[in-house]
């Protein structure tokens, strides 16, 4: 059974907590969120992947806003709702969509690794930088500024 069939199978924002602990129960789950999980089911494999301001369109999402507050709206209802969804959703340059092939699903898994490995190397930089000037981490991302001697 291919991720498209499973889903069909599981409706959308069914209650399978039992897998997800952090999913939603589907009665708090909002219309915008139903909308855009609709939306999203529709395209799978990344050669039909959607925009953000596409979602936002089809699921009339701010419709009298500008384009960055439409697109920013769709996007901030995926990232939400990320655990809420019943199918994997990848994103791409190209947009949202459900992967239809493990090859796809080993991509995008390899392609978060990468990003991040880089975050926790700018991170390092950073805060090495930031000692360098004489802040003090103090942990849990609070600093304290360099002392008046430094």
């Amino acid at each position: 059974m291919d991720l498209f069939e499973w889903s069909k199978q599981n409706s959308i924002g069914s209650a399978v907590a039992a897998h997800n602990p952090r999913k939603q129960p589907a009665e708090a789950l909002d219309s915008e969120f139903f909308s855009v999980a609709a939306e999203l089911a529709q395209h799978r494999g990344a050669r039909s992947a959607i925009r953000a301001i596409d979602i936002a369109d089809e699921c009339n999402l701010l419709p009298e806003a500008d384009y960055d507050s439409r697109r920013c709206k769709a996007r901030e209802i995926i990232r939400r709702h990320f655990d809420d969804f019943d199918f994997p959703v990848m994103a791409d340059s190209n947009g949202y969509y459900i992967p239809t092939s493990a090859e796809e699903v080993a991509h995008y898994d390899r392609n978060l690794v990468s990003r991040i490995r880089k975050t926790a190397s700018r991170l390092s930089a950073f805060r090495r930088q930031c000692r360098t000037a004489g802040f003090q981490y103090a942990g849990k991302g609070h600093w304290l500024p360099p002392s008046a001697d430094s």
